[in-house]
């Protein structure tokens, strides 16, 4: 009987009492809560804005506590897996394909984000035969997040839009939300690239943008987790219960 639960919980045949009340609290819980109590216990200081959440992980900067953090973020996503099936059923019934590749995306980013929690070797330094494996999972996990974020908001925007009201219509409230969360992604990004690519390695202005917090991958991670988390608080809150299959 166990399987099937296990199962179950994976597709995302879940309640949406049992999203909203159980698994979003846990999911807060589980990675802010926790990730809160690796920080006070963290040797050095810890400045969320220029360190970046890897650094809790790493046996060599951590070694007392570093366990916590592994906890925390292994556990949170896979809390966050159900989301992915959850999702998609009730987009479906607009775009069956791209809702699938979104939850496949959301799915599989939560997997790496997994291990990338469990695997906490140092790209420097580590002990590891691949000391990369980390980093190289939490990019995977970013990218697939993040795709499977914006692809399912570009689902529910088309569906709202299609002006055919029924049960796969997504609630305005949904769209906003998730539009507001996901939009600023895309003009960050360019000006990112941009920045990167135009601007000279010198100079008072790069400086004053590379020592800034918002040039630190600690506080895009931060800021990030919290746009993911009220991505997925979102889904639980506005989607209907019933199921578009």
């Amino acid at each position: 009987m166990i399987l099937p639960k296990v199962l179950s919980f994976l597709r995302g045949d879940l309640t949406r009492r049992t999203m909203l009340f159980i698994l979003a609290p846990l999911i807060f819980a589980s990675y802010f809560g926790i990730l809160g109590i690796a920080v006070s216990l963290y040797p050095d200081s810890y400045d969320w804005r220029y360190a970046s959440i890897s650094k809790l992980l790493y046996p060599r900067n951590n070694p007392q506590f570093h366990y916590i953090a592994t906890v925390s973020i292994a556990a949170s996503s896979v809390l966050m897996l159900p989301f992915a099936g959850y999702i998609r059923r009730r987009l479906r019934g607009a775009a069956p394909t791209t809702a699938t590749l979104a939850a496949a995306l959301l799915f599989v980013g939560c997997i790496c984000l997994t291990f990338a929690g469990l695997i906490n070797s140092h790209p420097a330094v580590g002990k590891s035969p691949l000391p990369k494996l980390h980093e190289t999972l939490a990019r995977i996990s970013v990218i697939g997040i993040a795709a499977g974020m914006v692809i399912f908001n570009a689902c529910a925007t088309k569906a709202y839009f299609q002006n055919k009201p029924g049960p796969t219509r997504p609630p305005r409230n949904l769209v906003v939300s998730w539009n507001l969360l996901t939009l600023p992604v895309l003009p960050i990004v360019v000006v990112w690239l941009l920045i990167r690519i135009y601007l000279k390695y010198s100079g008072p202005t790069h400086h004053a943008i590379v020592t800034s917090p918002a040039w630190n991958l600690g506080f895009w991670e931060w800021i990030g987790s919290a746009f993911i988390f009220l991505f997925l608080l979102c889904a639980a809150l506005f989607l209907s219960q019933n199921n578009s299959d």
